[in-house]
């Protein structure tokens, strides 16, 4: 039934866009893809089912002939092999009862997905730029194939040529072509997808200026890394506040596990969000720490790995110049054939080609430890000086029955007290949590207690911040 109705909006969504203009010769950053497809106006959860759809369209359209493609152009292949086998359907969408917490939750949910759709946008954006590189490349092997067809033909009529190598050349200048028309096509289909995702007309014609992801922004050590991943996690906020929901919510609910693309979870598991079942969540959470532990680490070595396979490459590409300069002298003496030319000129773009891909793996090695950084989550946090304004206030009074009255508050204000979700009372005096419904978090009880007492506060917000406070009272 969800399917059907995501379908319908679908529909509509995808009808509605061809009645707009064309949007023809227009230029468009990465910066602007990115706020058109994540518009703040629009339900993620629609717009998801717009992204998975045009990229499944993708796929069904190059299964035809990627078998056909050479090793070169099937870089974007393995990488969408990778990408997409482990992202979420929409399908997966879990269902849950009436919980602060589970609410919550579903925004970390959400924000996963618009990691996802932005990580899988950014690599989307990446392949296509890559592949025009590539093609530049082959437009101009195929000129020289053209020059070496002439002359080999030059040759053979003048006598000092056969038809052998005449033919040979020709080959080699069909063949070539026909890896051009199927990049074309490879192109082309990203570029579909690309235009469903963003609403546009068939036939737009977008320009994508050129986009290199910066390293600035992420960690030197895989140790800080690491850190900041579980600091920017929604998907370990999303199982911190489920916690939360199974440690005190009494009526049970269903949740089904979104398949976090990114971290490798690539399973739907539903559980009982009840007490009973808190333990298999906290480890949940703690495969989910591991998970992402691990990916940062092997992530860092690729990108590693990639930089000294660039640095390689760079030298065979140097050696593959001077290897054509040599051949060029011996052929313009007459001690070199036109097919060893033709075999040094091309070997020194189809390097030049392989260099374009290491680096376009790179970029896109750097886009996916930016997505397990959370680089692009949206940034909740409460800054240290806010937190540092709260503070927790405990009083005593005399009571009947030899009795002392201790209440307790928290003293902040107003617009710290929003983003609290629930406040934990302990110590020597309460053992109490006050969910936040009212914006009231005080407390009172009597006791026979004597001495000093120490009363706490775990303060638990909605960025999946906690803070602790401690006082004593004399009793």
């Amino acid at each position: 039934m969800k399917m059907s109705i995501f379908k319908t909006l679908l529909l509509g969504l995808l009808l509605s866009s061809f009645t707009l203009s064309a949007f023809a010769g227009e230029t468009l950053t990465l910066n602007d893809l990115r706020r058109e497809v994540l518009d703040e106006n629009i339900d993620v959860k629609i717009q998801y089912e717009k992204y998975y759809q045009a990229q499944q369209n993708v796929k069904v359209k190059l299964g035809e002939f990627l078998p056909n493609l050479n090793v070169q152009l099937l870089f974007w292949n393995s990488t969408y092999a990778i990408l997409y086998s482990v992202v979420p359907t929409p399908s997966n969408w879990f269902v849950y009862q009436s919980s602060q917490e589970l609410a919550i939750a579903e925004k970390y949910i959400t924000d996963s997905i618009k990691l996802n759709i932005l990580r899988d946008l950014t690599l989307t954006y990446l392949n296509i730029l890559h592949q025009e590189k590539i093609k530049a490349s082959m437009i101009e092997q195929e000129q020289q194939l053209v020059v070496a067809y002439e002359r080999a033909q030059n040759l053979e009529a003048l006598g000092f040529g056969d038809e052998a190598q005449t033919f040979t050349t020709l080959r080699s200048l069909l063949e070539h072509r026909q890896d051009i028309f199927a990049l074309d096509s490879v192109i082309a289909a990203q570029k579909e997808a690309l235009y469903l995702s963003l609403g546009r007309r068939p036939g737009t014609d977008i320009e994508l200026t050129d986009y290199v992801p910066s390293e600035e922004d992420i960690p030197v050590s895989v140790e800080t890394a690491i850190q900041m991943a579980y600091d920017n996690s929604p998907e370990l906020k999303a199982n911190l506040f489920m916690q939360e929901s199974a440690r005190y919510m009494v009526k049970s609910a269903t949740w089904s596990f979104v398949s976090f693309s990114g971290i490798g979870l690539g399973y739907p598991a539903t559980v009982r969000i009840e007490k009973s079942k808190l333990r298999e969540i906290i480890l949940e959470g703690d495969k989910l720490e591991n998970q992402i532990a691990n990916q940062i680490d092997l992530a860092y070595s690729k990108l590693d790995n990639l930089k000294l396979r660039i640095e390689t490459q760079a030298e065979i590409l140097v050696a593959a110049k001077i290897e054509l300069e040599r051949i060029t002298e011996l052929y313009n003496v007459g001690q070199a054939t036109l097919d060893e030319l033709v075999r040094a000129q091309s070997a020194v773009l189809s390097e030049e080609r392989s260099l374009v891909t290491l680096e376009m793996q790179k970029d896109v090695q750097i886009v996916e430890i930016k997505r397990l950084l959370g680089i692009d989550a949206t940034d909740n946090d409460i800054l240290v000086d806010d937190l540092n304004s709260v503070s927790i206030v405990a009083n005593v009074s005399e009571s009947r029955y030899r009795k002392s009255k201790v209440s307790v508050d928290l003293d902040m204000p107003n617009y710290i007290a929003d983003e609290i979700v629930s406040v934990v009372y302990s110590g020597d005096i309460f053992n109490y949590r006050l969910s936040n419904t009212t914006g009231n978090f005080s407390l009172f009880t009597r006791t026979r207690a004597s001495g000093t007492k120490v009363v706490m506060a775990e303060i638990l917000f909605k960025s999946g911040q906690k803070l602790n406070l401690e006082t004593t009272v004399e009793l």
